[in-house]
């Protein structure tokens, strides 16, 4: 095959390619039409959530454990991944049932997960657990400064304390301007 042959292959099945894309884009797909059942475009009812019908409490208990024993600095925040792999995802390299994931905390795993033996019990594994099935659900323990989310957990003994209604004066500032800025001396 000739340079010129070759071009005219690669530029017909480029035409072609992207017809097949523009018919494809008119056409509605049958989950569009299903009427009032539908997820509002922008809600999170359309995200990949699963469902939960375990023990909502057991799931926050797990939740704290989570942050309690620094699970979180491997895991990531929101157990999406990190240094660690994501516990969010359904692809699990060791197994992602019940008694798989008991071992993996328990017994720990080559390359990065220590074993929890000994720190952890079967009760705190079971929380953790119940916790990582809460998962993308609607059931998911949220941060404690999450709208909405549970109300467990309390500001940290160290937190900040609230802002100051009034503003700081800052050098070249007189105290009188800075609280009405808009009335004039005399």
């Amino acid at each position: 095959m000739n340079m010129r042959t070759k071009l005219h292959a690669i530029l017909l099945g480029g035409t072609v390619s992207s017809l097949l894309v523009l018919a494809a884009c008119g056409k509605k797909a049958d989950s569009d039409t299903a009427g009032a059942a539908a997820a509002k475009p922008g809600s999170t009812d359309d995200i990949g959530q699963r469902t939960f019908s375990g023990d909502q409490k057991l799931a926050v208990q797990g939740r704290e454990l989570f942050i309690e024993y620094n699970c979180y600095g491997c895991h990531g925040g929101l157990a999406g991944g990190a240094m660690g792999p994501s516990l969010r995802d359904t692809t699990w390299k060791f197994g992602g049932t019940d008694s798989m994931i008991y071992h993996s905390i328990h017994d720990g795993r080559p390359m990065g997960m220590p074993p929890w033996a000994g720190r952890l019990t079967d009760r705190q594994i079971g929380a953790i657990i119940e916790y990582i099935h809460s998962l993308r659900t609607k059931a998911e323990p949220q941060f404690f400064f999450a709208q909405g989310g549970d109300t467990t957990a309390a500001p940290a003994a160290n937190a900040a304390p609230p802002a100051s209604p009034n503003p700081i004066p800052m050098p070249g500032q007189r105290p009188d301007t800075v609280k009405n800025p808009t009335k004039k001396t005399e």
